[in-house]
């Protein structure tokens, strides 16, 4: 964030700071000054993710943003949640998808999966609804409509980063659809919300074989792929179901999944190390960059600070 003007906000003594015994005088601190503070921080995450264009990141490190949260103690697993979900939200998921899959340990993974399935589900309904290509087009009448209404519904009910990014790759919505389900399979994420993640995976799934046989030329029915050792153009075998398994294969074509595929033990697709006990799964929050309220939002006071 370069609005250092918002700075005197945070810091109510900033202009005696260089007054004689300022050292030594009592720094005023309100909840105003609290509130002051967290709209800073996200403000400046927020905005440090829309310029990144450096290279894949592999580790969480935003320089002075960490320097300023630690003066501030502000929750680093908070402030590291935030800026992976602006990252994705911002589409630059080639950036943090290898930082993700080592990081459970160090964001809210309840909170993560949450608004990233809100992320999932407003690029989906901006290929299939927004702005359908040709191609889209000529197979939303094949794709399940139930799904895509749903698709549409969550969509348009959340509410996205300010200049957010719908228009990404289909295949790298699949792969972070992925690594949602993965992430859920290693925090205490419901079953109904890991059943949805899959729904979006089957459809995106379904929705890039099917792009990428338009593009080879070929004819490809949904769910069909062709026969091993025949010509692509001429024939096909139907696909058999295929459960989530620890092999790490995810069917598109399969329309729902089956009660086993779903454990939390099975549910490898990719893996994620560490564990995560976020402060915030007995406490949902609302997203972080429209909503000012603080009871609304995540609150990235380390609460340990607090307590002393």
């Amino acid at each position: 964030c370069n609005d250092v003007g918002k700075l005197p906000d945070c810091i109510p003594s900033f202009y005696n700071l260089c007054n004689t015994g300022a050292l030594f005088s009592e720094v005023e601190y309100s909840e105003e000054t609290e509130e002051k503070q967290h709209e800073f921080m996200q403000d400046s995450i927020v905005a440090y993710a829309k310029n990144y264009h450096g290279p894949s990141m592999d580790t969480l490190n935003m320089g002075d943003i960490d320097t300023l949260a630690e003066l501030w103690d502000f929750d680093m697993v908070n402030v590291n949640t935030l800026f992976l979900l602006s990252m994705y939200e911002f589409g630059k998921d080639a950036a943090v998808d290898e930082v993700l899959t080592k990081s459970a340990s160090l964001i809210s993974v309840q909170h993560f999966v949450d608004e990233g399935l809100d992320i999932m589900c407003r690029r989906l309904n901006n290929l299939l609804n927004v702005n359908p290509s040709a191609e889209i087009k000529k197979i939303m009448g094949t794709l399940d409509a139930d799904i895509c209404e749903w698709v549409k519904e969550k969509a348009e009910s959340s509410e996205p980063l300010t200049n957010a990014k719908f228009d990404v790759k289909i295949g790298s919505t699949h792969l972070f659809g992925l690594r949602l389900l993965s992430l859920a399979a290693s925090a205490d994420i419901s079953k109904d919300e890991r059943i949805k993640i899959h729904s979006l995976i089957v459809l995106s799934g379904t929705i890039v074989k099917v792009l990428e046989s338009e593009e080879k030329g070929t004819n490809v029915m949904i769910g069909q792929v062709p026969s091993k050792g025949a010509s692509d153009s001429t024939t096909s075998q139907k696909m058999a179901p295929e459960k989530v398994s620890e092999t790490n294969n995810i069917s598109p074509q399969m329309p729902e999944p089956d009660e086993g595929s779903l454990d939390s033990d099975r549910t490898e697709e990719v893996p994620i190390s560490g564990s995560n006990e976020s402060p915030l799964n007995d406490n949902p929050v609302k997203r972080l960059p429209t909503a000012r309220q603080p009871s609304d939002e995540v609150s990235f006071k380390d609460s340990s600070s607090e307590d002393e």
